[in-house]
């Protein structure tokens, strides 16, 4: 487990917003990464969950055009949860990195559920 501050933050499709305040977050390969664990994806700041939007942005607006999904910033209490560095933080493999930006530094993943309790909405 990494020891890290008690407080991270998750970017989520503002699609999701109600299911997420009921159910929390859910483990999943929500990045589309072949090959990344099944987790839920953190960043332990602010800047660098700001930093995902901005590229996901740019890349939704090459594949969407207007049509992009708005993102949510999340704060996540991971206080006791276990909390594992993100194998792809460094850069994702040649093929991964055709496809998709390499992650931000500063990203972490829990490997079960966030319960809706340790959550807050900070954008949206």
């Amino acid at each position: 487990m990494v020891e890290r501050a008690d407080t991270m933050f998750h970017v989520s499709d503002s699609y999701a917003r109600e299911q997420i305040a009921v159910e929390g977050l859910q483990p999943g390969d929500c990045r589309g990464f072949s090959g990344a664990p099944s987790g839920v994806y953190l960043f332990a700041d602010r800047a660098n969950a700001d930093y995902f939007c901005a590229l996901m942005s740019e890349q939704d607006q090459d594949e969407y055009g207007a049509d992009e999904p708005d993102r949510l910033v999340w704060q996540v209490d991971v206080s006791g949860l276990e909390l594992l560095p993100d194998p792809l933080a460094d850069g994702p493999d040649d093929e991964i990195q055709a496809d998709y930006p390499v992650s931000p530094l500063g990203s972490y993943y829990v490997p079960g559920p966030v319960g809706p309790e340790r959550l807050t909405l900070l954008d949206g």
